[in-house]
């Protein structure tokens, strides 16, 4: 066991190995559980519906994470429930960092509605992952939605949740 020790007075126990140098490790789990991989940011959650029908990226309302990073890694994690109103109609997703959208005229990711006719409308889960290196300093990360101007695209928040989370990585 390696003792750590902790803000408290008493150290938390946690299980380690040999690494191939002889040096004492701690296992991953552990390590996790230490915060030894990053720096928890902060998780906004949607209270309400998002929707819209312009083909240009919109910042999702509440999906805003403004934090100083330490010149590190930011994991940017968002998951929620998309969907569109039209047959065919289709919702872009993208992670904005300080004004600059990170996948470009396309965004990150795509969800296309296909129905049958009569069908009622689709609502898909979708998680959406992004590592970005940025300088020092104070930043502003967010969670932007475009249709594909046919339709209206949504993010939903009524009764399935959505959330955004920013981590600063260690390397």
């Amino acid at each position: 066991f390696v003792e750590v020790p902790t803000q408290d007075t008493e150290p938390i126990a946690f299980h380690s190995h040999t690494g191939k140098d002889g040096s004492p490790q701690l296992s991953e789990r552990d390590a996790f559980a230490l915060g030894a991989g990053g720096r928890f940011l902060e998780q906004d959650t949607l209270t309400a519906n998002f929707s819209t029908t312009s083909a240009s990226f919109q910042d999702i309302t509440g999906l805003s994470i403004t934090k100083d990073i330490h010149n590190k890694r930011v994991l940017l994690l968002f998951s929620g429930c998309i969907s569109s109103n039209a047959d065919g109609g289709g919702a872009y997703l993208t992670f904005d960092l300080d004004g600059t959208n990170q996948g470009g005229a396309s965004g990150m990711a795509f969800f296309q509605q296909t129905r049958a006719v009569g069908a009622g409308q689709l609502v898909a889960p979708f998680t959406m992952a992004f590592v970005t290196d940025i300088l020092t300093g104070s930043h502003t990360f967010k969670v932007q939605l475009a249709s594909d101007g046919t339709n209206t695209a949504y993010i939903w928040a009524n009764s399935l949740k959505a959330a955004f989370v920013a981590i600063e990585l260690t390397d």
